[in-house]
């Protein structure tokens, strides 16, 4: 069975993000300078692998429909990403996760195709998010999605 190339190319974003949110789970939880004394307990809470695994099977579901930019799929992504950097301890840019943009299409198919437009204005949305360094205050990490 081979997996099309859109289904492929949203695993690997999910992925991608899934290991990008574990990477900055742990690094917040090493630059920590009370997290040394911390228990186990409450370093699994901060790196949950079953969760990241999770919300990588969510967001590589149908039910996203590839998280295309401008559809419903990629709106209901961007909701779910935001909610989790929210509960991570993210800190959003401008108040909001959300950075919305857009961006023209130009398709060489429509020279050929009738009734397709040459061009298409799309608008999307970035998920963003970062950490302030606790030893270093002025660096940071961006979680983009």
């Amino acid at each position: 069975m081979r997996v099309p190339r859109l289904a492929r190319g949203a695993i690997a974003v999910a992925v991608l993000v899934g290991l990008a949110t574990g990477r900055l789970v742990e690094s917040r939880r090493l630059a920590d300078p009370l997290a040394g004394g911390a228990s186990a307990a409450t370093a699994e809470q901060r790196l949950d692998a079953e969760r990241m695994l999770l919300d990588l099977q969510i967001l590589a579901s149908d039910r996203f429909q590839g998280r295309a930019t401008g559809t419903p799929g990629g709106a209901l992504a961007a909701q779910v990403v935001s909610a989790r950097f929210s509960e991570l301890g993210l800190v959003p840019f401008n108040a909001k996760f959300e950075q919305p943009f857009s961006f023209v299409h130009r398709s060489i198919r429509a020279l050929w195709r009738r009734n397709r437009p040459f061009t298409k204005t799309f608008n999307g949305v970035n998920v963003v998010g970062y950490v302030r360094g606790s030893a270093l205050p002025n660096e940071f990490i961006v979680v983009l999605m």
